[in-house]
């Protein structure tokens, strides 16, 4: 079963009410070990909250310390479209790899029309790439049907 922090959602949309412009975690699932962690950032905006960072967390003693960050620019490298991590489902610190869901344009940022494909992937956390495409979504809430 994967961990949800709906206390940050809810602090994260009193972030989007007030424009603030600080950055929140919205989701997170903690490896096998519990000891390694992947942490969703969001940033809360005047419209909104919009996609931050992905980061890996390590347990060393009494704290969460980063050890590895995909910031938003680094996630949409090389990209015309615009496209985030939505959700996060599973991490394999062991891998490196963890099941995540991105959303991804089908236009380029600025264009006046862009429908938003959701889909659930495989991703190499290290080398920041797709392994694989695991389910495509026909809703942003779709849950990953596990294998």
């Amino acid at each position: 079963m994967k961990p949800r922090s709906f206390g940050n959602v809810i602090l994260l949309s009193a972030l989007s009410v007030t424009g603030c412009n600080r950055v929140s975690p919205h989701d997170s699932v903690t490896d096998a070990s519990g000891t390694e962690r992947l942490v969703l950032n969001f940033i809360g905006t005047s419209s909104g909250s919009d996609f931050h960072s992905l980061v890996w967390l390590v347990r060393r003693d009494t704290e969460w310390v980063p050890n590895l960050t995909i910031t938003r620019d680094e996630f949409e490298a090389d990209r015309a479209s615009v496209r985030w991590v939505s959700e996060l489902h599973s991490f394999d610190a062991e891998n490196g790899v963890a099941i995540i869901m991105v959303a991804e344009g089908d236009a380029p940022e600025n264009s006046p029309s862009v429908h938003y494909n959701y889909s659930w992937r495989r991703w190499d956390l290290i080398s920041n790439r797709e392994i694989e495409r695991l389910q495509e979504c026909t809703s942003p809430f779709d849950a990953y049907a596990e294998e």
